[in-house]
């Protein structure tokens, strides 16, 4: 939609997309958020949406805080009813507390003020960990200690990936984290979503690992163990003796509690169910990553964390030792990450060419290198970059240098080097 003066965006009768395990679900809903959409006055009205659900209303908490940092002015729009009498919609809001967002995204001190069955929580710092860690668990206060030690290391592993890597600024202003918990007593189950704008697993991970096709299948590959996209950077889970571990871990302990975790990002979507894992490609994308949980909760299950994490590490070892090896067999050059977004210095290019690309080249390796998030890179830095390992390939150039993510207009220049240099 184009936004102008006093835009109104008006959520549907029905929003949601957790309802059974069906995959197809979540695409209507995030068909909604309009990631192009800026303007100096915004309306979200909620008033005609009747049957809403927890979770997807918490993401519109994070859509609007984009919109905030991006310079509109947002306004909620309620029907001004007693609390009787308003919509699903409107009710959950209230319950959740978000009517708060301004105030949250603007102070770190300050965090939702919600219902204690439908909290809703700003992730920002140790402090906000601690407080998510400390409600959730008294859903599980009358149960085995065995099963509340595993709840309590399945959801910290969730909120670590997203405190860690999760982070997004905008204007300098720095967006949180979400979460939020739903606990149907009756039901005796627990529902809840942990979601982010940052960088997405995919372009997390191709900061240290190949490029990847698609968004399902760059989950897919952070499913594994031992993968991390922080092998350059300071690693959060040095302490923890963990890193890369995280997801695999959790994803193992979901599929042992009988529950269901769906993880989006970008246009991705991986479902962990008890039985399988289950991957799509969506028809419209979140923009950051967020990850859903339901679980039934139980006091007679058999669960033992110790056995299960003892388990899940021989597994994942056997897993190592038994890999295809492909990633060594890959040189993977992020230009961004190494060069910066406008590269021009000829010389680092020159050294990286001999240091790094043709040994890689004579010892059989691939060369993936990806332009995500290049602006401009001058004819002669990309000369000097590929033309003299092309040149050494010839025509085997084309199948041995792979290109990806580059603009048309950087795409030009490659081609044209590879050509002038394959002659």
């Amino acid at each position: 939609m184009d936004a102008s003066e006093n835009s109104i965006i008006k959520l549907p009768l029905q929003f949601g997309f957790f309802k059974g395990a069906e995959l197809s679900d979540f695409s209507n809903a995030l068909s909604w958020f309009d990631w192009t959409l800026e303007g100096d006055n915004l309306t979200i009205d909620l008033t005609e949406c009747q049957t809403a659900n927890y979770q997807t209303l918490s993401l519109i908490l994070l859509y609007i805080w984009r919109l905030s940092c991006n310079g509109s002015k947002i306004s909620i729009s309620v029907s001004g009813k007693d609390a009787l009498n308003l919509s699903g919609a409107e009710r959950m809001w209230k319950n959740m507390g978000a009517q708060g967002w301004y105030k949250v995204l603007r102070n770190q001190e300050i965090n939702f003020d919600g219902t204690y069955t439908k909290p809703l929580f700003a992730l920002r710092n140790s402090s906000d960990f601690d407080l998510i860690l400390e409600r959730i668990m008294k859903y599980t206060a009358s149960f085995r200690l065995e099963y509340i030690q595993t709840m309590r290391y399945l959801i910290s592993e969730l909120l670590y990936n997203t405190l860690e890597h999760g982070s997004a600024t905008l204007h300098g202003q720095r967006i949180p984290s979400l979460v939020q918990f739903n606990w149907y007593k009756r039901q005796n189950k627990l529902a809840f979503i942990i979601a982010d704008l940052g960088i997405g697993i995919k372009r997390h991970l191709e900061q240290s690992y190949p490029g990847f096709e698609n968004d399902s299948q760059a989950i897919l590959y952070a499913l594994r163990p031992q993968i991390t996209g922080t092998k350059s950077v300071l690693n959060p889970y040095t302490e923890k003796n963990n890193a890369g571990m995280g997801l695999y871990l959790t994803s193992n302990i979901i599929r042992n509690l009988k529950a269901n975790m769906y993880i989006i990002s970008g246009k991705g979507l991986v479902h962990i169910s008890p039985v399988d894992f289950t991957s799509k490609e969506l028809s419209s994308a979140w923009h950051g990553t967020f990850v859903y949980v339901t679980i039934q909760l139980s006091n007679e299950d058999d669960v033992n964390l110790e056995k299960l994490m003892s388990e899940f590490r021989a597994k994942a070892m056997h897993e190592l030792q038994n890999g295809n090896g492909l990633d060594e067999q890959i040189h993977y050059l992020n230009m961004r990450n190494y060069f910066g977004s406008n590269p021009v210095n000829k010389e680092s290019a020159i050294w990286y060419r001999n240091e790094k690309l043709i040994p890689a080249l004579e010892e059989g390796k691939t060369i993936r290198m990806d332009f995500s998030d290049i602006l401009t890179a001058p004819h002669s830095f990309l000369s000097a970059l590929i033309a003299t390992p092309i040149k050494k390939l010839g025509l085997e150039a084309y199948r041995r240098i792979k290109i990806i993510n580059a603009s048309p207009e950087l795409r030009e220049t490659i081609d044209y080097i590879f050509e002038e240099n394959t002659l």
